[in-house]
């Protein structure tokens, strides 16, 4: 977040420079945008790195958790229950999970922090631009909250489709 802001900030007084006819000060700020973004590169990996790590913990965690209470059950209960159905589910909830905290949940706080830093920039640089560009965020989210039903309709028979699938695949071995 830090790097886009300073590149923007760079980027401004390159081009202040550019205009005044001194290209050896833009130079430098041209260099130092491609430090920013070979810094960046470097950062987003050590990020990505962590978050997958933390995911994979917290899945370990769950899945010994999920074993030891599995452990526990009587043995009605595996009577009672299709072995595939328990596999399908058990395989499926923990693969959410996985995607949840190795994924989704780094790039949500990521994105957050991004949009919070560029539009305290954007209101410092232009706050005229800042209003026009206002305008849209309400158009997406009225977009996004009118669709939502759809998408999650469609994300949990999809679901429930592969449930049915993994739990005949999983019966017939």
């Amino acid at each position: 977040t830090m790097g886009v802001i300073a590149n923007v900030l760079f980027l401004r007084q390159a081009i202040k420079y550019v205009r005044l006819g001194d290209f050896r000060i833009t130079t430098y700020y041209a260099l130092g945008m491609i430090g920013l973004g070979a810094l960046a590169c470097v950062l987003s990996v050590v990020r990505e790195r962590l978050g997958i790590r933390l995911g994979q913990m917290v899945v370990h965690d769950l899945r010994m958790a999920l074993f030891n209470h599995l452990q526990k059950l009587d043995i009605a209960f595996y009577d009672r229950t299709k072995q595939g159905q328990l596999i399908s589910r058990m395989t499926s909830d923990i693969g959410v999970m996985e995607q949840l905290y190795s994924w989704a949940a780094p790039v949500v706080v990521w994105s957050v922090l991004q949009v919070v830093a560029l539009v305290g920039v954007l209101l410092w640089l232009n706050w005229r631009l800042f209003l026009l560009v206002g305008f849209v965020v309400p158009a997406l989210a009225a977009t996004t909250w009118f669709f939502q039903p759809w998408v999650i309709r469609a994300w949990r028979e999809l679901r429930l489709r592969m449930s049915r699938s993994e739990e005949h695949t999983s019966e017939l071995q």
